[in-house]
């Protein structure tokens, strides 16, 4: 498939392969030195893995970083995304510690969006998936692993990783990794929802768009201990703020929690919504805000 047939296959469909190469941000921003020609030559890599499987690949800004790639046939995608992950392993980096490279594979309807996107949920859903994984990693979906499972490439094998959470708080997703003997197979836990620490709620739908949004949200929570959201009612404020939480888990290894308020009438009551939240046990000669503080507070200072 050529660039100018990506728009017809994503009409219907497709397999959606998305990639990128971990600490890409920081390595694009130094080009000039051999780790930055590093990137590019992922980028080279890229191109070919997919024009040789009948793929078609741009940039795609609204996902941040990264490269997606669309692909009529689930196996077409599966024999591309080995053909690079393997590629990208034995090439002789600068810095290879520095340079892993993770990719998702999902295949889904795709959708048509005003201001004419046509990827809509289906690709948001590729690079959550995108997002759980670790570096040196494929991981496919259900949808995906089940189109290609009797028919991998040679020496392929698939590994359940089990269902898992992904940061848009949409339904579960069952992942599955892509093994070869010629990659890494030991890997950590997926950084999804259910191996980080948090007890953010599920939502029916998962979340697409509002990039703006959730960055104008992210950058300052970065910086600062409160920040409140303004808006009428039913503009999606909750929502957002959702989404802005699952989105900072990396940032948070202690974890990243969601307290309820809406529904108290009596300022007293905050703390022991904080602690049923948190999970803590309330001590019974001991006020709740004291208990917040030495639990958590010697850890903020």
């Amino acid at each position: 498939m050529d660039a100018d047939g990506m728009e017809h296959a994503t009409a219907h469909t497709a397999t959606f392969m998305l990639t990128d190469v971990v600490r890409s941000t920081r390595l694009r921003e130094g080009a000039a030195d051999p780790a930055g020609a590093a990137v590019s030559r992922h980028d080279e890599l890229l191109d070919e893995a997919v024009s040789r499987h009948g793929g078609a690949c741009r940039s795609h800004q609204e996902e941040n970083e990264g490269v997606l790639a669309a692909f009529t046939r689930a196996l077409d995608a599966v024999a591309a995304a080995l053909e690079l992950q393997c590629a990208f392993h034995c090439e002789n980096w600068p810095n290879r510690e520095s340079l892993k490279l993770r990719v998702a594979l999902h295949t889904a309807q795709a959708q048509r969006h005003d201001g004419g996107n046509r990827f809509g949920r289906a690709i948001s859903r590729c690079a959550r998936l995108r997002a759980v994984a670790h570096g040196g990693q494929v991981v496919l979906s259900r949808a995906t692993r089940d189109m290609v499972v009797d028919r991998l490439p040679e020496d392929a094998e698939l590994t359940d990783l089990g269902i898992h959470r992904l940061g848009d708080l949409g339904p579960p997703e069952h992942v599955f990794g892509l093994g070869h003997p010629d990659l890494p197979a030991d890997f950590p836990p997926l950084r999804s929802l259910d191996t980080m620490p948090n007890n953010l709620p599920g939502e029916l739908t998962g979340f697409v768009g509002r990039r703006a949004e959730l960055a104008q949200i992210g950058d300052p929570l970065q910086q600062m201990r409160l920040l409140t959201l303004t808006g009428a009612g039913g503009c999606g404020k909750t929502r957002l703020a959702l989404q802005a939480a699952a989105d900072a888990l990396d940032r948070h290894p202690d974890g990243v929690w969601w307290v309820e308020l809406a529904r108290l009438q009596e300022p007293t009551l905050v703390a022991a919504a904080v602690i049923s939240a948190l999970g803590l046990r309330e001590v019974p000669t001991r006020p709740l805000l004291d208990t917040l503080l030495n639990t958590y507070g010697r850890a903020a200072r």
